[in-house]
């Protein structure tokens, strides 16, 4: 089963909205009037060990249309677009612990400087697979 079938043909918006939600995703819209934008789903990866941050996007269009009569799920659809995952630089200070474990650190813990690295396309055809990324990114 591709990943339009998952996510789009088997639920509705709101579901599938709730399930990556669930799963540790945060909703980011496209800032547009258009009846057509982009819904990016993001979950960032951290390590107190690296000065590196992972940022995996899986990417929908959300197509809306304005039947006045219509329900929310009558007037939204989502159509998955592309997975991939961003690289950034935290632009964190190192300090060196006891047991030679390097930690990061900047003047308070919200003081990332995040600067953006690259970004890989990801080639996946099911949700398994991106869980299974996932797993390697902890």
């Amino acid at each position: 089963m591709s990943l339009q079938e998952e996510f789009v043909m088997n639920r509705t918006c709101i579901e599938t909205d709730n399930f990556l939600r669930k799963e540790g995703f945060t909703c980011r819209e496209e800032d547009s009037t258009d009846c057509c934008r982009l819904n990016d789903y993001e979950k960032e990866f951290r390590r107190d060990d690296s000065n590196v941050m992972f940022r995996l996007v899986i990417r929908f269009e959300m197509s809306i249309s304005d039947c006045p009569y219509g329900s929310y799920e009558d007037n939204n659809s989502l159509y998955y677009c592309c997975t991939f995952i961003e690289v950034f630089h935290r632009g964190l200070e190192i300090a060196r612990s006891d047991y030679d474990y390097y930690y990061y650190y900047g003047p308070e813990e919200t003081d990332e400087k995040l600067e953006w690295i690259a970004r890989y396309s990801l080639k996946v055809n099911s949700y398994k697979e991106i869980q299974a990324f996932m797993a390697t990114l902890i």
